[in-house]
């Protein structure tokens, strides 16, 4: 059993793909009788919330790289008018991580 205790956002230019790791091993962890548990920590409370005060730029960068243009054609359909709500505050974060959100 491998239990992670969550903070895996706001640590570096990585973070989608520690998350895609985590849970490319917590699907595969039951074929061989093990369990892979990921817990939030508060750094995945605070980007919920929409406080990325301790964001690593890259990180931000990343998200926009990775999330950006398909958020830009599911949420808006093909336009970026669904940024306008987060007022600038790192909108493809915010919507990956907010309740109900991509992650």
């Amino acid at each position: 059993i491998l239990v992670q205790c969550g903070d895996i956002l706001d640590r570096g230019a990585e973070e989608l793909f520690c998350l895609r790791y985590l849970a490319s091993l917590a699907r595969q962890a039951p074929k061989q009788n093990g369990r892979v548990i990921l817990l939030h920590g508060n750094h995945e409370a605070l980007n919920a919330n929409g406080l990325f005060q301790y964001a690593d730029p890259r990180g931000n960068d990343e998200i926009e790289v990775v999330l950006g243009k398909t958020l830009d054609q599911n949420k808006s359909e093909g336009s970026q008018r669904w940024r306008i709500q987060y007022a600038g505050n790192q909108p493809s974060r915010w919507a990956a991580f907010e309740p109900d959100g991509w992650l």
